[in-house]
This record gives structure tokens, C-alpha cells and sequence, in this order.
């Protein structure tokens, strides 16, 4: 999972000069993300070694709905490209639904 987030990084920086960020990377051999301090949900799909979440936007806590009001990271025609590189190694799921809307904050991706 790393080292397949490390390449599209790589690629995406090379093309555009930005880096990618990444957050709730699968722990190496699996395990459950206890983020909410209760060892149950909500990053289930992470548990197995192969999810990991790329931002598109800025994140501002507390409340994750802010992040719909974040500027985005990058432009659509760099969404576009990561979208692509992404798409070429992993599966992967956007937040909300539309990849290219300006208010999707991230793309869950599951290895292939």
C-alpha cells in the first residue's frame, strides 16, 4: 500500500509540483484504526492492510464537514490527473460521489 501511494505521489509531484496528502493509510498487515477511541468503526475498509484516503482539500478541524467549505488543493485539471494516477493502481471511491466537483474532499483508495 505505501509504496503504491509513494509512486502516484512521486508521478503527481513530478506533473504538477504538489504533493499528495494522505491520510487513515491502512496499517502494514492490517488491524482496525481505533479512531474514535472505541475499537469499532467507522474506517472498517482500512482494517485490511490495502485503504488509505487522499485529500483534495485543506483540512480544518474540528468538524469534517468544514472541509466542503475548504479551498481545494488543486485544480480540476490537476484532480483530473491525480484521478487518473490513482485510478491506475488502486480502486477508488470518492467523497461525495462526483471525483471532479470542487467540494469532494477525498478519494478512498483500495489497492487492486
Amino acid at each position: 500500500m505505501k509504496a503504491a501511494i509513494n509512486l502516484v505521489a512521486r508521478e503527481f509531484r513530478a506533473n504538477t509540483g504538489h504533493r499528495i496528502y494522505v491520510n487513515d493509510l491502512a496499517l502494514p498487515w492490517g488491524g482496525l484504526l481505533d479512531v474514535n477511541n472505541n475499537w469499532s468503526g467507522p474506517h472498517r475498509e482500512h482494517a485490511y492492510g490495502w485503504s488509505a484516503d487522499v485529500r483534495t482539500h485543506t483540512l480544518i478541524f474540528p468538524g469534517y464537514p468544514n472541509c466542503l467549505s475548504n479551498p481545494s488543493l488543486y485544480s480540476r485539471e490537476e484532480l483530473a490527473g491525480l484521478m487518473w494516477l490513482l485510478e491506475k493502481r488502486f480502486k477508488v471511491i470518492t467523497h461525495p460521489s462526483n471525483s471532479l466537483d470542487s467540494t469532494c474532499p477525498h478519494f478512498h483508495c483500495k489497492l487492486k
